[in-house]
């Protein structure tokens, strides 16, 4: 069977044998699954699926009846399999983080929250699957802005999962002294439990001033001594 991705649009059309003239005929388009026909009563025309609830692809038969001027029908179909579109994530480049040198952890930012798009459904939590080099990452994971935020020292196997909400708490420190862009990798899931495929790219630029240093002056006299 033909696989479909639910919420994407796939054109069919129909054919008779060599001499019928396709003018004499009346046609109606129907569908075993939900979906919507751009003109269900053409020799032609576009289904798009509606979204399949959960992670797993059901069976879909596309139908189209064809009636002659005496009332006699016949069909044609094709079978399908329409599946969920899984969720996608956004790479994302948040503002410069300025790290200022000889401080320690004394530089910590808010970066931009997570985000990603789902077709048939939304994005319900943001998977980090890396740590971030050059610096440390620090979250609210109890919704409590009177607790210290959590630093995340190590990844589980499978990533480390944020809510919407958390992921606009998640703060960067960068290492001292550390200059460049700061990278990690994340996930989205949907509200059917599907994960995205590939992962997406987070940048942190920071930025480390240079340090001016200070000369001192020893002033020389007149007699050179």
């Amino acid at each position: 069977p033909l696989a479909m991705s639910a919420g994407n649009t796939y054109g069919f059309s129909v054919s008779l044998p060599a001499g019928y003239n396709m003018s004499n005929y009346f046609y109606h388009w129907t569908a075993s699954c939900s979906g919507r026909f751009s003109s269900p009563f053409g020799t032609s025309t576009t289904f798009t699926p509606d979204a399949v609830p959960g992670t797993s692809c059901i069976n879909c038969r596309i139908i189209v009846t064809v009636t002659d001027k005496c009332g006699r029908e016949f069909y044609q179909s094709a079978d399908l399999t329409v599946c969920p579109t899984p969720p996608v994530p956004k790479n994302i480049t948040t503002s410069v983080i300025t790290n200022a040198p000889g401080t320690g952890a004394q530089n910590v930012g808010q970066i931009f929250p997570m985000a990603g798009t789902d077709a048939d459904g939304y994005v319900v939590t943001y998977t980090i699957k890396s740590i971030p080099t050059g610096g440390k990452l620090y979250y609210d994971n109890d919704n409590n802005a009177s607790t210290p935020d959590v630093q995340i020292t190590s990844i589980p196997t499978g990533g480390l999962a944020l809510t919407k909400v958390q992921t606009k708490t998640v703060k960067f420190d960068p290492d001292e002294n550390y200059n460049g862009n700061s990278i990690f990798q994340y996930s989205v899931t949907d509200n059917s439990g599907m994960e995205s495929v590939s992962t997406a790219t987070y940048t942190i630029p920071v930025n480390t001033p240079p340090v001016c240093k200070t000369f001192i002056c020893t002033p020389v006299s007149s007699n050179g001594k």
